[in-house]
C-alpha cells in the first residue's frame, strides 16, 4: 500500500481518516493492476450467450482500464431486436464502460446541535462503487456486415453478434480484448522455454554454416551463374504456376494481365502477347454485308452468310413399312444445351509483331482461347480443355487463330419444352451444310406443334442432349400427311461424325417408319424420362436430310467500309465462323484501287494510314462445302497504336526484405534507331533508377526484320524493402514500327 493513516491511543478520529483508509488501498491496486498487468482497457468474464433468437445474456466480469477495475456481479440480457436489420445483415459490438456511483442509500442520522445532541434522519449513499455500463451499438446493414466504427474511445466491445431480418445468426467473443490471465502466460512461457531449449544449440552455429555456404558459393560459380539460375528457377515456377511469394524471383510473359496493375490510373499499355503499345485511337463495328441482296449469297435470319446455294438431297430412309404414335413415349421434360458457333480471328498490321512468349501457350497455364477468341466483356464458358482445338499462326504482321471444330461450349443457349421425345442417329460421310429435314407423319392431332433437334452424340452413341447445333419449332400450320420437308437454320456437320434428329411433341401425331435393314449406320432412339434412350435395332424413322450445293466455288462478298479519323495501322477481325482445310474465308481491303488481302504475304499494306479501306469478304471452296460467316456477334476493331507506352506491374511481394533486384526484359522487334525502353523501380521510398544497365544483343529477329536485345537492370537499393512494382515505360518514332516485351523476369538478392 502506497500510504496508511495513523491512529493513536485518545487521537480523535475524523470521517476522512476512515475514508481514506478506503482510497489508499484503491489507490495502490490501481497502480498495481497498471504496473503489472496492463495500463490499457482488458476485460474478463462477460461470456456472451444467445438467449432467445434476437436477445442475448450476457454474465457478470470486470472491466479494466487505466487500472482501476469495474464490475457487474450479475448477467443481464440485451436485447436486439429493435436492430434487426431490414434485409441483409448487420454486425452488433455488445461494449462495456466504467463508472463510478453511490449506491445503498439508507437513512441515517445526523447531529444538528451540539449541545443538546439533537439529530434528525437523513437519506444518503453509503457505499461508492465502480460499476460496468453496458450497451449494444449496430453496425450499417450490409450484406458483408462489418462492426461499427463510431466506438468512444472509453468503451469496450466484449462480442459481435451478427444479426439478420429473423434474429441472431453468431456470437463472436471479442478475444482480443480479454485480459491475459497469468496462469495461462505462465503456460505458455513454459512452452517457449521447452522449445529454446531445443533450437538453441541449432542456431548457437548458423553463423558458422552461412559462413561455410557463402563460400562453397563462392567456389562453385560467380554472381552472374547465381543469376541466370534463379531467372531459369522464375521461368519454371512460371510454368508450375507457382504463387508470385513463393521464393524471391518471378517472371511474366504478358499473356495475360494477372501480374499487370491495371487499376493504376497511369497504364497506358496493351497486354498482348507482351507489353504492347496501348491504342490511341480505336473503332469498333460490327461485320455487316454492303449490299444484302447480293444474289452471289444467301443470309440466314440469324445472319449467317453463305454463298448462293441450292437445296440436295444427301441421304433418304423410305420404304414405309409402319407407323409409330409419338405420344405412346410418354411427355416429360427434356432439357437441352445449344452449341454456338466458334469464334475464329484475324489481325493484321505493323504493330503485330511475333512474340516468341506465345509458346508459353502450348504449357497449360495459360489458355490460349481465353486470350484470343473471346470477346472483351462476354462471359464464357468452357468445358474441357479448349486448348486442344485451337491453333495459330504467328508471322510478320499477321496473326491468325482458328478453333477447329464449327460449335463450341463457350457460349451456349439452354431449351426446356415438355413432350414426347424420339430420335434417329446417322452418320455424316461428309463435311457440307444441313439446310433442311424431311419427315414423314401418317397421322396428325388436331394441334401441336413440332420441335427438331439436331444434336450430336455421345461415345455410346446416343443424343446428346448438352450438344445441340440446331434447334428449331415448326408451327402446326406446316404439317401435312406424308413426306414435310422443313427448312432450318443451316447447320455444319463433320464428316465422319455421327449425330441424331429430335423430334419432340406433345401431341398425337403418328411418323412413318422403315425397316431397319434399309439403313444400318443409326439407331432410332426412344426414352420416357428425358435422360435414359432406349433403341430399337429393328426399325429406322423415315427422314430425309437435303445439304447446301453452293453455286460457285469463289464467292467475293462487299462488306461495308472500315474508317478511323487520323488513319488505320491495324485491323483485327473476330467473328462466328466455320472454316476447313478446303472451305476457308479470306478478308481483303481496297489499297490504291486493289484489291490486297490481309495475310502474311502482302506486309506494309496499311503505310501512310489510311482512313478509309474498303473491305470485303472472298469464300473459297468447294460446289459441296464453303465457309460460313456470321455476322452477329462478330466484330472489327480498327485502331492506331500511340508512340509511348507506360505498364505498371502490380506488387511484387518478398519473402524477405532485398536491397537488390535484377530486372532482366527481352525486347523483340527493336529498332534502336527509333526505339526507347526504361525500367525503373516503385519502392516505398519513391521511384528508383538502375544503377547499371547491361544489354546483349541476341541476333536479328527473323520474324520481325528488326533485333532481339537482352537487357539486364540492376538495382541498388538505399534500404531494403518488402515489396516493389516494376516500371515499364517504351517509346517509338512512328506508329508503323513498333516493339514490344516478350518477357520480364526478376531476381531479388
Amino acid at each position: 500500500m502506497r500510504q496508511i493513516v495513523n491512529f493513536r491511543d485518545r487521537q480523535e478520529v475524523q470521517a476522512p481518516d476512515l475514508t481514506n483508509l478506503q482510497l489508499y488501498a484503491r489507490a495502490s491496486f490501481d497502480d498495481l493492476i497498471r504496473d503489472a498487468v496492463t495500463g490499457g482497457k482488458g476485460f474478463a468474464g462477460f461470456e456472451v450467450t444467445q438467449q432467445t433468437s434476437s436477445d442475448v445474456s450476457v454474465a457478470a466480469g470486470r472491466f479494466y482500464t487505466t487500472g482501476a477495475m469495474f464490475f457487474r456481479d450479475t448477467a443481464t440480457t440485451v436485447q436486439l431486436a429493435p436492430m434487426l436489420p431490414l434485409v441483409t445483415k448487420k454486425k452488433v459490438a455488445i461494449v462495456v464502460w466504467g463508472i463510478s456511483a453511490d449506491i445503498d442509500t439508507e437513512p441515517r442520522d445526523f447531529v444538528v446541535d451540539v449541545e443538546t445532541n439533537e439529530t434528525e434522519p437523513q437519506v444518503v449513499a453509503m457505499h461508492n462503487a465502480r460499476q460496468v455500463q453496458m450497451q449494444a451499438i449496430a453496425g450499417i446493414e450490409a450484406p458483408d456486415p462489418q462492426p461499427p466504427t463510431n466506438l468512444d474511445a472509453n468503451v469496450l466491445p466484449v462480442a459481435y453478434v451478427t444479426l439478420s431480418s429473423t434474429g441472431i445468426i453468431a456470437i463472436e467473443p471479442a478475444s482480443g480484448n480479454r485480459l491475459p490471465n497469468l496462469k495461462d502466460m505462465d503456460a505458455l512461457i513454459k512452452a517457449l522455454q521447452t522449445w529454446k531449449e531445443t533450437v538453441d544449440p541449432r542456431i548457437a552455429t548458423i553463423v558458422s554454416e552461412i559462413a561455410e555456404i557463402k563460400r562453397r558459393l563462392a567456389e562453385t560459380s560467380d554472381q552472374h551463374d547465381v543469376t541466370r539460375i534463379a531467372a531459369d528457377l522464375a521461368r519454371v515456377k512460371e510454368v508450375v504456376g507457382l504463387p508470385p511469394d513463393y521464393a524471391e524471383y518471378g517472371a511474366d510473359r504478358f499473356l495475360d494481365t494477372d501480374d499487370t496493375d491495371t487499376g493504376d490510373l497511369t497504364w497506358l499499355a496493351k497486354v498482348q502477347e507482351g507489353i504492347r503499345f496501348a491504342p490511341e485511337a480505336e473503332n469498333l463495328s460490327q461485320i455487316a454485308v454492303f449490299n444484302p441482296l447480293d444474289p452471289n449469297i444467301r443470309i440466314s435470319s440469324s445472319g449467317l452468310v453463305l454463298p448462293a446455294y441450292d437445296h440436295a438431297r444427301r441421304l433418304t430412309v423410305g420404304d414405309y413399312v409402319a407407323e409409330a404414335s409419338l405420344s405412346q413415349y410418354g411427355y416429360q421434360t427434356v432439357e437441352m444445351v445449344q452449341l454456338t458457333m466458334s469464334y475464329h480471328r484475324r489481325r493484321y498490321g505493323a504493330e503485330f509483331t511475333v512474340c516468341t512468349n506465345a509458346f508459353w501457350f502450348q504449357s497449360g497455364y495459360y489458355d490460349p482461347v481465353s486470350h484470343t477468341l473471346y470477346k472483351d466483356g462476354e462471359t464464357y464458358e468452357v468445358i474441357g480443355d479448349g486448348s486442344v482445338n485451337h491453333t495459330m499462326v504467328r508471322v510478320r504482321q499477321y496473326w491468325q487463330d482458328d478453333f477447329d471444330v464449327p460449335y463450341w461450349t463457350a457460349q451456349t443457349v439452354p431449351h426446356s419444352i415438355t413432350g414426347a421425345s424420339v430420335a434417329q442417329t446417322f452418320l455424316n460421310s461428309q463435311d457440307g451444310w444441313m439446310t433442311r429435314v424431311w419427315l414423314w407423319f401418317t397421322r396428325l392431332a388436331g394441334s401441336g406443334n413440332v420441335t427438331l433437334a439436331i444434336s450430336e452424340t455421345t461415345a455410346s452413341g446416343t443424343p446428346d442432349p448438352k450438344k445441340v447445333v440446331c434447334y428449331q419449332t415448326i408451327p402446326y400450320e406446316q404439317l401435312r400427311i406424308g413426306w414435310n420437308g422443313f427448312e432450318i437454320a443451316p447447320t455444319f456437320l463433320k464428316a465422319g461424325t455421327l449425330y441424331a434428329i429430335r423430334v419432340i411433341t406433345n401431341a398425337d401425331h403418328w411418323i412413318g417408319m422403315a425397316s431397319g435393314n434399309k439403313y444400318t449406320h443409326g439407331t432410332f432412339f426412344y426414352t420416357t424420362d428425358g435422360v435414359f434412350y432406349s433403341g430399337d435395332l429393328t426399325r429406322d424413322m423415315m427422314f430425309a436430310v437435303d445439304f447446301a450445293a453452293f453455286r460457285a466455288p469463289r464467292v467475293e462478298v462487299q462488306l461495308t467500309p472500315l474508317m478511323l479519323n487520323g488513319g488505320i495501322a491495324a485491323v483485327d477481325i473476330l467473328a462466328p465462323m466455320v472454316v476447313t482445310e478446303i472451305a476457308n474465308i479470306s478478308f481483303e481491303v481496297q489499297i490504291g484501287g486493289q484489291w490486297k488481302a490481309l495475310n502474311a504475304v502482302t506486309p506494309n499494306l496499311l503505310i501512310g494510314l489510311p482512313p478509309l479501306l474498303p473491305l470485303r469478304a472472298v469464300f473459297v471452296g468447294t460446289t459441296d462445302v464453303h465457309a460460313g460467316l456470321q455476322q452477329s456477334g462478330s466484330q472489327v476493331k480498327v485502331s492506331r497504336p500511340r508512340t509511348t507506352f507506360h505498364h505498371p506491374s502490380k506488387a511484387q511481394l518478398l519473402a524477405s526484405p532485398t536491397n537488390k533486384v535484377h530486372v532482366i526484359v527481352r525486347l523483340e522487334a527493336w529498332n534502336p534507331a527509333r526505339h526507347t525502353y526504361a525500367c525503373k523501380l516503385d519502392t516505398p521510398g519513391g521511384l528508383m533508377s538502375p544503377a547499371s544497365v547491361e544489354e546483349k544483343n541476341l541476333g536479328t529477329d527473323i520474324n520481325n526484320g528488326n533485333g532481339v536485345v537482352e537487357r539486364t537492370y540492376l538495382f541498388n537499393l538505399p534500404t531494403d524493402v518488402s515489396s516493389y512494382r516494376i516500371i515499364s515505360d517504351g517509346t517509338t518514332t512512328t506508329a508503323l514500327d513498333t516493339f514490344h516485351v516478350a518477357e520480364r523476369v526478376r531476381v531479388d538478392f
